[in-house]
């Protein structure tokens, strides 16, 4: 089924033709942001995001524009882990109250965008005018897209080789879409950023889970799942099926024991390990677990702050080819496996749909 891309009547960002390294609190709500912090485009236009990434200097690219909610309800924007029930309420709230604005755009990915991007070239062409955010980790440069003739800025078909999924932002998507199909007009159209995934990395989520008892005990719960041994440092993960386990000071390898399942050591993780070890039979609903970005490591160790009273679980990342394998397969995997990078942060290309009466 092809999809279309649908040009921003207009969107608001920091001013063209500044360089900042800090850009406006959406977090909160879109119409909180003081006056004159953002800008509206004057006319209709895609977005083009470039992305360099720190750490390795690669670069990314991605269109920016609205999706049809309707998209993500049948299937045609597929969906690949499964969403938090509390996150879910407290981001309709937050949605409804702010007329249906969103801060950032929800991050999709096809398998190569390259074909498709070669063909938009030759009829696109990119505004002299831009604005450069320097964040924390990568540069991110923002210019309009607009159509070489005048005849105006038509839709755009999304006919790349492979599935469009969404890579980050399954609370806004879905939350978008049920309210669109409730009748909320302003949830009609979704602000996607639309990223190769060849020009993506994916990254893990730590797994932070209350536990009171003691390490032998703990130790004796895994001993089912996991050969283990003690290591001095924080080692990060090098390979899949291979754990990090942080509790009380103490770090622990752990390598998953070979048996029958082949599913992805997070879904593995989320209805094996969790509910015996753990007694968490839900991660969307468990208040016992919450999830951590795990930091990239340095030197080949994790460093990150820990409590007490918390078991920490770090994995081995799932590779971009693994999980387009999954997605074709029809997987939806547990909350949290995977964190794409890089992402769109909020308040660089932000969507405030007009009210129709």
């Amino acid at each position: 089924m092809t999809i279309k891309l649908y040009p921003f009547p207009s969107f608001l960002h920091p001013a063209f033709g500044n360089s900042v390294s800090v850009l406006p609190l959406t977090r909160d709500g879109v119409r909180l942001v003081p006056s004159g912090e953002l800008v509206p485009t004057e006319e209709a236009s895609f977005a083009e995001l470039t992305i360099r990434t720190g750490h390795n200097q690669q670069q990314a690219r991605g269109i920016c524009g609205l999706v049809a909610a309707s998209a993500f309800l049948d299937g045609t924007v597929h969906p690949h882990e499964k969403t938090l029930l509390a996150r879910l309420q407290r981001q309709e709230a937050t949605v409804l109250a702010d007329g249906g604005a969103l801060g950032k755009p929800v991050l999709l990915t096809a398998p190569n965008l390259n074909e498709w991007w070669q063909k938009v070239d030759s009829d696109y062409h990119l505004s002299d005018k831009k604005v450069i955010y320097n964040g924390q980790n990568n540069d991110y440069q923002l210019r309009t897209f607009q159509p070489k003739s005048e005849a105006g800025t038509a839709p755009l078909s999304l006919d790349f080789a492979g599935p469009l999924v969404i890579a980050d932002g399954h609370h806004r998507a879905e939350t978008h879409a049920r309210l669109s199909s409730k009748g909320e007009r302003v949830c009609d159209f979704i602000p996607v950023c639309i990223i190769g995934g060849n020009e993506l990395t994916i990254g893990a989520f730590t797994r932070v889970v209350d536990y009171e008892r003691p390490l032998p005990e703990l130790l004796s719960g895994l001993r089912e799942f996991f050969s283990y041994e003690a290591v001095e440092s924080p080692l990060a993960p090098t390979q899949a099926g291979e754990w990090l386990m942080v509790f009380e000071g103490s770090y622990y390898r752990l390598l998953r024991k070979a048996d029958n399942d082949k599913s992805i050591d997070s879904e593995w993780l989320d209805h094996t390990v969790l509910p015996r070890t753990f007694g968490i039979e839900d991660t969307r609903t468990d208040a016992r677990i919450v999830f951590e970005p795990t930091p990239d490591p340095q030197d080949g160790i994790l460093q990150f702050p820990s409590e007490a009273g918390k078991v920490y679980l770090c994995g081995f990342p799932l590779p971009v080819d693994s999980f387009f394998a999954e997605v074709k397969a029809g997987h939806c995997l547990p909350p949290k496996s995977t964190r794409f990078e890089p992402r769109v942060p909020s308040g660089l290309v932000v969507w405030q749909p007009q009210r129709t009466s």
